[in-house]
């Protein structure tokens, strides 16, 4: 599994969810500006709302003979707009309390549909969101007055094997060897 395939079963969900119109993978920052995804092709329909960004994650390795485990760590932010509708910019009339009772929905259906659809891959690379550490909820936020859920979560997955051999016979004099020989290859 990589972080490639993380986002694309996330990108995938949200395209068969019928209350997510956007989704993005990249910095939070980026929810200000139309950027250019499946919902929105060529940027021609500007921001959709309610919308799932996957914030940048950090990762953590296990190292074992067989191959290598991973847990990524990353932000889940479920967005939608206060007090107005991103489709025509009428009136809304639901309060932030309703709105983030249905970005909390969402997230959970997104967040079971994850793990539901990653235990199908085969083999090695069956994933799940093993914890969601934390949940923040807040509003008036950025230029479009969003109201946010945002999901710490912890995927846990195992990574793709590598097939490269170091073929250390083939090296010049003096990397042909093992072990290496005392001194400072880098002076060499």
């Amino acid at each position: 599994m990589t972080p490639e395939k993380i986002s694309n079963l996330l990108n995938i969900i949200c395209q068969a969810h019928p209350d997510i119109n956007f989704y993005h993978y990249g910095y939070e920052s980026d929810i200000n500006i139309n950027i250019q995804n499946n919902f929105t092709g060529d940027n021609s329909r500007g921001k959709k709302y309610p919308s799932l960004l996957f914030e940048f994650p950090s990762e953590s390795w296990t190292l074992e003979r067989s191959g290598a485990a991973a847990v990524m760590r990353g932000l889940l932010v479920f967005n939608d707009t206060q007090y107005y509708n991103s489709e025509d910019g009428s009136n809304n009339s639901r309060s932030i309390l309703e709105i983030q009772t249905a970005l909390q929905k969402t997230a959970l259906e997104v967040v079971l549909e994850f793990n539901r659809l990653g235990r199908t891959f085969g083999g090695r690379e069956v994933l799940g969101i093993t914890a969601v550490n934390n949940v923040i909820y807040a509003a008036n936020l950025r230029a479009d007055r969003l109201i946010e859920v945002v999901l710490d979560v912890s995927i846990n997955y195992f990574l793709e094997c590598s097939s490269f051999v170091a073929d250390i016979g083939a090296l010049d004099p003096p990397f042909n060897v093992l072990p290496p020989e005392a001194g400072d290859y880098e002076l060499k």
